[in-house]
């Protein structure tokens, strides 16, 4: 496991949904000061040497060139006492000590999605997914200091949009196996992260439709297209206004019961999953299950009807 390789290192750096340090058992937090913790997470973060300069004007850009270099002077001298292990400092450049052990949140984070990158391991992007509490140094800012926050910035939107494909990857995994309760759960985190995003209201609408859930699914579209009047000024794509109003025409009808046999119904999950797929799109006036005689064409239409009409 990904987890067991990098399991109890002696310094932790937690980085999403703000920034809590530890070493062993002693809350960095509550030692460091804020500019001396913002530079630990930026030498953990961005692994590399880099120039005293650079750091100093990260981090004092607001200053005079002479008190910047003070302030890092005293900031690094800070971070020695309780991490002097852990950095490598020469009179021109400072670096985070690559032998030293770390536990990194956004690194462990990054190696379970690329564990899955070439085919979904749910495992790992559940457990990043899990990881992801909340967006990289959510509520953590640093006075004085703009080049430190449009960095962390550009590295709040590139974990955020990994974050966003690990969720939909999960959502779209759960839907082609019929497990629709798992891809509501995944996909409503989604929205969580990113209400905007049209397409996973679309998706939450048709889940709902799938697993009996008119109600909700026509309150999903109000809350879509409150979302994106109040944001963006813009009405939701026809795609999903006609399904919205095929849902309601669904609802506002009144069928017959469906008699189903007293046997349950087992398996067929694909096939239910491909059929009210194909009930759920806008133009569907009639969907014909073909194949040879005897093999359950009749129980199967019989089933996805009454979970449609439900």
């Amino acid at each position: 496991m990904i987890g067991d390789s990098l399991s109890a290192p002696e310094l932790q750096l937690y980085v999403f949904g703000g920034l809590r340090a530890r070493l062993g058992e002693l809350s960095l937090d509550e030692v460091l000061s804020q500019k001396a913790l913002g530079l630990l997470c930026y030498l953990a973060v961005e692994r590399r040497e880099h120039s005293r300069a650079a750091l100093a004007t990260l981090l004092w850009g607001e200053f005079p060139e002479t008190d910047a270099a003070t302030n890092l002077r005293q900031a690094l001298s800070h971070l020695r006492r309780a991490l002097d292990p852990y950095l490598v400092v020469s009179r021109h450049s400072v670096r985070f000590n690559p032998d030293s052990p770390l536990w990194l949140e956004s690194e462990v984070f990054e190696r379970y999605l690329a564990a899955s990158a070439k085919e979904p391991r749910v495992d790992h992007l559940e457990a990043a997914c899990r990881l992801y509490e909340g967006d990289f140094l959510l509520g953590f800012t640093l006075r004085d200091a703009p080049a430190f926050d449009e960095w962390a910035v550009l590295r709040r939107e590139h974990f955020h949009a990994r974050a966003l494909a690990a969720l939909q990857t999960l959502a779209d995994h759960s839907r082609a196996r019929g497990d629709y309760a798992a891809s509501i759960a995944y996909t409503t985190r989604l929205l969580a992260l990113d209400p905007w995003r049209e397409e996973a209201h679309l998706q939450l609408m048709w889940l709902y439709v799938c697993t009996g859930q008119r109600s909700a699914a026509l309150a999903q579209y109000q809350a879509c297209r409150r979302i994106l009047e109040q944001e963006l000024g813009v009405e939701p794509m026809a795609q999903t206004t006609a399904l919205y109003e095929r849902i309601k025409a669904a609802q506002a009808m009144a069928s017959p019961p469906i008699v189903l046999p007293a046997t349950p119904f087992v398996g067929r999950t694909a096939e239910r999953a491909e059929l009210a797929r194909h009930l759920a799109e806008p133009g569907l006036r009639l969907l014909t299950i073909a194949g040879p005689g005897g093999i359950g064409k009749t129980r199967l239409a019989l089933q996805v009807a009454s979970e449609w009409a439900a």
